[in-house]
Order: structure tokens, then sequence, then C-alpha cells
């Protein structure tokens, strides 16, 4: 339990980089969810309008991205990182960047196949302009704010060991990472095939 692993559990990691970077944007993510649910909640976003929910949760996370980048920067100086630019700059990539390189190539195959649900291109510059003018730059600015005015002493509730427990190798196939990611994938996978399908 607690006893065995309490040395071990505020161990920094091997990356921190991409740890940090991870915990401030999904601390974004939550963030503009709960944003987004309170707007629709009031009606002050339409959830009957097509495409008024997708278009809030872009504006929104353009907004909140200080947010994620000011977490990330804090959690990154607490580990004693001094390259605190090259967290911001993973930090307001991390989530983007491989949105980015799905949808284009999503709407390339849409294109290509003629389908009036392909985006045009005005919208893509659209998007493109709100994160280039909007999103990078509260990036920027919320790193800045953390480098400047945030607390860079790490104050953990236990004493971390200075030997690293050993975790084991040796484990039956069915806690193997191959099988786990087979059945963690299964489930969701089944039920959307079911909904189609049916």
């Amino acid at each position: 339990g607690w006893k065995l692993i309490h040395g071990d559990v505020f161990r920094f990691p091997e990356y921190p980089v991409l740890f940090c970077a991870s915990v401030g944007t999904g601390v974004q993510l939550v963030v503009a969810t709960f944003v987004l649910l309170g707007l629709a909640l009031t009606n002050l976003i339409s959830t009957t309008r097509r495409g008024s929910i997708l278009a809030g949760m872009v504006i929104l996370y353009c907004l909140t991205c200080s947010i994620g980048s000011y977490i990330s920067t804090r959690l990154y100086f607490q580990m004693g990182g001094k390259a605190w630019v090259r967290s911001v700059l993973f930090t307001s990539g991390l989530f983007p960047v491989p949105t980015a390189i799905v949808f284009m190539w999503v709407n390339t195959i849409a294109l290509v196949h003629g389908s009036t649900s392909a985006l045009p291109f005005s919208t893509i510059f659209t998007i493109a302009a709100l994160y280039s003018l909007i999103a990078f730059p509260l990036s920027v600015m919320g790193g800045i704010a953390a480098k400047n005015y945030a607390s860079h002493d790490f104050n953990a509730p236990t004493r971390t060991t200075k030997v690293a427990r050993e975790i084991p190798t040796e484990v039956p196939w069915y806690r193997g990472r191959f099988f786990q990611m087979i059945v963690s994938g299964f489930l969701p996978f089944s039920a959307i095939y079911i909904e189609l399908h049916y």
C-alpha cells in the first residue's frame, strides 16, 4: 500500500518538460470544458445551433492558453528546470499540433471525395489565425507570469527516498503492456461498433 510507495510518489519524472506540458495542457482542457459547460447551462452558448459548441470550445481553448502555460511553467520550475522557454513552447504545441495533423489528414480525404463536411480554406485560416495571434501569445504570457510571480518551491507532503524502488519487469502475460492495450481498446471499439452497426 501507501507505506511501500510513499517514498517514490513525488519523485521527479525522467522527462520533466513532457510531464509538465501534459499537466498544463490537461488543466487547460479541464478549465475550458467547465467554462464551456457553464456557458451552455446559462444559455450564453446555444446548444441547438449546429457548430456553436465546437466554435465555443476552440475560442475558449485559445483564451485559456495562459492557464495551461502558467501551470506547466510553474511545475517545471518546481522540478528544478532551467529551460522554461522549451516548456512553454512544448505546452503551446502539445495539443494543437497532433490535432492539426489529424484534422489535415481527415479534411484532405474529405476534399478528395468531394464531401460537404470538409472545412473550407477560410475557416482553416481563421483557426490558424486564432492560434497564432491569440493562443500562442497568451501561452508565452502565462509562462512569463509563472517565471516571475509563481512560487518555485516544491513542498511534497512526504520525503522522497534516495534510491528509486525497482519496478518489476517480469509480469504475467495478462498484465503485459500489449494485452492491456488490446483490452483497454476493446470496450470502446465494441461499444462504437455496436452503436454504428445496429
